[in-house]
């Protein structure tokens, strides 16, 4: 059985308890698809660090 969406969302806005949790993480260790599912919720909702973050061609941060 997999991790539905609902499973998901909890997980991400910290509405699980332990037992949850830890269930959610033992899963996720030995499904490979439904950590992919978790990964893509992240990068799908992930948001491109501000300006002064964000590094030159020296590998250096800056503050514009």
């Amino acid at each position: 059985m997999h991790i539905n969406s609902n499973d998901l969302n909890n997980f991400q806005n910290e509405e699980m308890n332990t037992d949850e949790i830890i269930a959610f993480l033992e899963h996720m260790n030995h499904c490979d698809y439904c950590l992919n599912q978790l990964v893509d919720e992240y990068t799908d909702h992930a948001s491109s660090a501000p300006a002064y973050l964000e590094r030159n061609n020296y590998g250096a941060c800056y503050s514009s």
